[in-house]
């Protein structure tokens, strides 16, 4: 990744902070880090900047993973979400999962983190450019819709055509 990657991280816990940006940085991901550690903060962040990708952990007690969740993806539906939970297999997690979030990251063990977040940040961009050529697509199929259709078609010519009678 040769540009800095906006990420909006969800955590309370300075120190985890640190070792989630240290650990993005140590393999050699550019970030543009913005961290947040309340409801509030959160909803203002994505209101003033759409973020590459939105890390949340799920252990804030006022504010949990899954209600963040929700809240990108009304704010923000194209933005990314990973999930950085205790243990992947808890069931925020697996809800996470299931309600539409791009990954989820064991918090003891971010090794997986910077590979995690290439592969859904580029998903994502995959995923924006099909968009886009589809509106293209759908545009143009609309304008060949609108216009008139030639005077005769190359079938009508040839219904035209006196037949050749049968020797």
């Amino acid at each position: 990744m040769k540009t800095p990657v906006d990420v909006l991280l969800l955590e309370d816990n300075v120190v985890d902070a640190f070792s989630i940006y240290h650990v993005l940085r140590r393999a050699g991901v550019l970030i543009n880090p913005h961290r947040v550690a309340s409801r509030n903060e959160f909803e203002q962040e994505l209101q003033r900047h759409k973020p590459d990708v939105v890390l949340a952990v799920n252990t804030i007690p006022t504010f949990d993973g899954l209600t963040a969740l929700s809240v990108t993806q009304t704010a923000c539906p194209d933005t990314p979400f990973v999930l950085v939970a205790r243990t992947v297999h808890d069931k925020s997690a697996v809800s996470a999962l299931m309600k539409g979030a791009a990954a989820c990251v064991n918090k003891r063990d971010l090794t997986q983190l910077p590979p995690t977040m290439r592969k859904v940040i580029h998903t994502a961009h995959v995923t924006s450019r099909r968009k886009r050529w589809r509106a293209m697509f759908r545009k143009l199929f609309r304008w060949f819709d609108r216009t008139p259709p030639p005077n005769t078609t190359l079938d009508e010519q040839r219904a035209k055509q006196p037949e050749c009678p049968d020797r």
